[in-house]
């Protein structure tokens, strides 16, 4: 009987292997051509926990051959596992600058909860006194909500607590005084300003501007990929009712869930090929990256963009990094990249629960 079960158990360990075989193509094969791709990188963390586990499960029955597959199949995907972890545990990260350095700030504000979905009255002020206590030099926004000339004129509001002079917006929809999209605050001249379409059917574009410092400049891009757009519903698993309803409920959300993420992957893989093309055109500057991807480390949105630079997390953060507030709270979607010609001297995530998106700041030197 023993036999038979570490027989039937070495089935799953080999389509694993088959598995991080195809994980590992997952930088070179756009999900916009091969959605299922897409799912792979989702699942990603999951399977690579599942390959540890079945290794310890080898080495204690004493079947090493396959604790040594166990270990092939991480060796052959850690071009993409190896994105996932920050190991940076002992560096220090201080955010206090020095008269060479600056800082940048990355953080969808979901709207400075416009729709009260996190039931605090106050949650608007409370996030308005966090960019005020922070202050970074560049200030990069997405999922931005403003209304003109009203008590959530937020472009004015952000400009008094920052103190910022320069402002540009990338609004995705406009409708008489209000705008959606994103923002880019300065404390130094915005020299120049660009929003590039990626996206025609969703409007979805990228922000660049040109920011000069003193006698230098340097380019900046303010990156939102498109939502998979699951609701709360979709998301949450609701208990009771007789075992075929809630059986037949499953398969119903889950149908919607693959059509949701099929059709995600694929507009975002689109998405980061534009993006990655409009950023790799604009060489002359020292570059910054940064933005909500929708999309995790193992992901083609995140190879094909970052492409040559440097993750800010990698080399500053550790653990998993997890940037999304919400109920999957282990997901790092949002991201700070920059290119040989700037330097990081910080980096740090700040748990701060005022929207469904984490704030991320680094400190660089050009």
């Amino acid at each position: 009987m023993r036999k038979f079960l570490l027989r039937i158990l070495m089935i799953p360990q080999f389509i694993l292997l088959v598995l991080f075989v195809l994980i590992r193509y997952i930088p070179s094969l756009s999900p916009s051509e091969y959605q299922i791709m897409g799912v792979l990188g989702l699942l990603t963390p999951l399977l690579a926990i599942i390959n540890i586990v079945f290794f310890v499960f080898w080495v204690f029955t004493k079947k090493y051959v396959l604790a040594g597959i166990a270990v092939a199949g991480i060796f052959i995907a850690w071009n993409v596992l190896c994105v996932c972890f920050g190991f940076n545990f002992f560096k220090q990260n201080h955010l206090k600058k020095s008269a060479n350095e600056f800082t940048v700030m990355s953080y969808n504000v979901r709207l400075l909860d416009l729709y009260d979905w996190t039931g605090d009255k106050d949650n608007r002020k409370k996030m308005l006194a966090f960019l005020k206590k922070k202050s970074p030099d560049v200030l990069c926004l997405q999922e931005f909500y403003t209304k003109a000339g009203t008590g959530l004129d937020n472009i004015k509001a952000i400009q008094k607590v920052g103190g910022y002079p320069y402002a540009e917006t990338c609004a995705i929809k406009r409708h008489k005084n209000r705008e959606w999209g994103s923002v880019i605050f300065s404390k130094y001249p915005i020299v120049k300003s660009t929003n590039v379409i990626i996206n025609e059917e969703d409007k979805n574009l990228i922000q660049e501007a040109i920011i000069k410092r003193k006698d230098e400049e340097f380019q900046i891009y303010n990156v939102h990929l498109h939502s998979n757009k699951l609701s709360p519903g979709e998301i949450a698993w609701k208990k009771g009712g007789d075992p075929l309803t809630t059986a037949q409920r499953a398969l119903q959300k889950s149908k919607s869930v693959y059509t949701k993420l099929m059709r995600a992957y694929k507009q975002r893989g689109e998405e980061a090929n534009l993006s990655a093309f409009v950023i790799e055109e604009n060489t002359n500057y020292p570059t910054i990256v940064c933005g909500d991807f929708n999309d995790l480390p193992s992901s083609y949105s995140y190879f094909n963009i970052r492409g040559d630079m440097n993750d800010a997390f990698l080399e500053r953060g550790k653990g998993l990094g997890p940037t999304y507030n919400g109920r999957v709270s282990f997901l790092r979607i949002d991201y700070l990249f920059y290119d040989s010609k700037v330097r990081l001297k910080a980096f740090e995530k700040f748990n701060v629960p005022y929207s469904d998106h984490f704030p991320l700041m680094g400190k660089f030197e050009l």
